[in-house]
């Protein structure tokens, strides 16, 4: 069927082109077959279709000898015969496993191996280790061994060695807690809690017992006592035997004098940081002066005040304020700073020079040109000073003020504050922006916007600021001042100060009262719930009124306002077996705690 099939396609292909006779096997078919000449534009192909060669003959066979254990040949027509030989049977001998024991063969003993009738194998024991040795615990009763008992751990025949128990402690006492039901005890119920046979009462919502206090008096247990006279008295803590656990003492004083909590022997009186109601009687101290500015060492014992108009002085306080002392005269003070450690101090004098001194105010030098100074700010350590002049420009030192560098451009400087290091210093401008400076004022970078800025005070490192305008709203700034947040309304902002840690900020209204300022967030606490001390006094509407018009005019040419002087006035709380209560506007509250 294939062969016909053939045919009739080379039939086909000859009618077509041109085809030869049969071929005889040869040199282009070796078994014959058919040529093809295929001839197409002038040109012959020739195509050979040649027959397929005949099949070989297979035979298999016997292999014989060439296969050891038998097999077959395979033989390929004339090809190279195929061998396929059998395997060697399997054998069917024996395993054999046997204990050795220690010997030649084995030193130590162990196993041999035998297979059928072949020698062994031998897998032998290692040397054997060392004996160990015997480790006792007994219990040893108390004597001198150990004197209140314990362990005897015993290696071998080695000596024991001893754990001892340790001393007895005493006994402890139970500790009971129960709800207290309202009765006798806790009016409104609480909580009892007994130690051994102490018992002790917390009590819910126990009301303060109030009494007026004005003579010296012995304490009652959680009471309230309110002072409104101008004598100095003394409240004595209640004995410990009368005190119940979360007992409370307060103490109101609205009057002139102090009032010192004494505690009894044996007590001690502790207090936590600003649990202290905050000082609101202000001692009067120094001279009576229309005081301009103040400054302060680090732990506030040594101060410098400074007090405007004509006839103005400069004085320093190296007790915190009890005494005073005239370090130096002349009119018209604008601005002091501070060393932390007091020593270092940098005054402004308006259209005159600046004042250094390296004493604490013992003596005085003159330095740098006279100018309409406004401000002036110290480092921590007092050799960078930064002072900032009206219609003029920025000065900076290094050099603890002996030297004098002018920096940036004349303008209507207001106020300027430095970090602790004396790097990072921010100055704002009436009526202009505000300028901050990373480089201890070299070079100045505006921020924010044209206003009318009037203060500015940083922290310790100079990241976290606070500005404020005259008629505007505060402004505070986390990042150097590189950009601002405007914070509570719209007042005369007119003096600020900052925590270390820029925190805690207080803040003065022209023609208010003073604020203290919650931190970052922008609440302004009310005044008459936690009052500032402030030191002197602001001098009213006309204060501004004659600063600005006398701004321009010659000092012989200024026209000179009688005001009232009243004296340096300063506010403490210290806690050293007395507590003076010092309060300014309205009744407060002291907390502390016995033990």
């Amino acid at each position: 069927m294939r062969s016909r099939h053939f045919t009739g396609i080379a039939l086909t292909a000859c009618l077509l082109f041109s085809c030869d006779a049969a071929n005889d096997a040869g040199r282009n078919c070796e078994a014959g077959g058919k040529r093809i000449d295929v001839t197409q534009g002038g040109a012959t192909n020739t195509v050979y279709v040649c027959d397929g060669l005949d099949g070989g003959e297979i035979s298999v066979s016997d292999a014989g000898e060439q296969c050891p254990y038998g097999g077959s040949v395979i033989q390929v027509g004339s090809n190279e015969p195929i061998f396929v030989c059998n395997g060697k049977d399997g054998s069917a001998e024996t395993v054999v496993l046997d204990t050795v024991e220690a010997g030649e063969d084995c030193t130590y003993g162990g196993v041999s191996l035998r297979v059928g009738a072949g020698d062994p194998i031998y897998l032998c024991n290692g040397a054997p280790g060392s004996d160990g040795r015997d480790v006792t615990v007994a219990t040893e009763p108390a004597g001198e061994n150990c004197e209140h008992g314990g362990l005897a751990v015993t290696l071998g025949d080695d000596d024991p060695t001893y754990v001892c128990n340790g001393s007895p402690g005493e006994k402890g006492e139970s500790v009971i807690v129960a709800t207290e039901p309202p009765g006798d005890t806790c009016a409104k119920g609480g909580v009892k809690v007994q130690v051994g046979s102490d018992v002790r009462y917390v009590c819910h919502g126990d009301a303060l017992s109030w009494h007026e206090l004005d003579a010296d008096t012995d304490a009652q247990p959680h009471a309230g006592y309110v002072a409104n006279g101008a004598s100095d008295l003394t409240l004595t803590l209640p004995e410990t035997s009368q005190l119940r656990l979360g007992d409370i003492l307060r103490v109101v004083n609205s009057g002139t004098g102090s009032v010192s909590v004494t505690p009894n022997a044996g007590q001690t009186f502790h207090y936590g940081a600003g649990t202290l109601a905050p000082p609101m009687s202000l001692l009067p101290r120094g001279p009576s002066a229309p005081w301009r500015a103040v400054a302060s060492s680090a732990d506030g014992t040594k101060l410098v005040a400074v007090s405007y108009f004509s006839g103005g002085q400069l004085h320093v306080s190296s007790d915190s304020g009890v005494t005073w002392t005239l370090s130096a005269t002349g009119a018209d003070w604008m601005a002091v700073a501070s060393s932390a450690d007091g020593t270092k101090l940098l005054a402004a004098r308006w259209n005159a020079q600046l004042y250094v001194s390296e004493d604490a105010g013992g003596t005085w030098t003159t330095r740098g040109p006279s100018l309409f100074w406004t401000a002036v700010a110290s480092s921590a350590d007092g050799t960078k000073l930064v002072a900032a002049a009206s219609n003029g420009q920025i000065y900076t030192s290094t050099d603890s003020g002996q030297t004098w560098i002018p920096r940036d451009s004349n303008r209507a400087w207001r106020a300027v504050a430095s970090s602790a290091d004396g790097s990072k210093l921010v100055a704002v401008v009436q009526d202009g922006r505000i300028y901050t400076s990373t480089d201890s004022g070299q070079t100045w970078t505006p921020r924010e916007s044209n206003r009318n800025w009037r203060a500015v005070a940083s922290s310790a490192d100079g990241t976290k600021l606070v500005a404020g305008t005259i008629g505007g709203q505060l402004y505070t700034s986390t990042d150097s001042g590189v950009t601002w947040t405007p914070r509570e309304s719209n007042r005369s902002w007119y003096s600020f100060a900052s925590s270390a840690d820029g925190t805690k900020l207080a803040a003065a209204v022209y023609e208010g009262t003073a604020l203290p300022v919650d931190g970052f967030g922008g609440h302004v606490e009310a005044a008459r719930r936690d009052p500032l001390v402030v030191l002197g006094r602001h001098l009213g509407g006309r204060e501004q009124a004659h600063r600005e018009r006398v701004r321009h005019e010659p000092s012989s040419q200024r026209p000179h306002r009688q005001h009232r002087r009243p004296p340096l006035v300063v506010g403490r709380a210290d806690v050293h077996g007395q507590w003076p209560i010092l309060r300014q506007q309205r009744a407060g509250d002291g907390r502390g705690a016995v033990s």
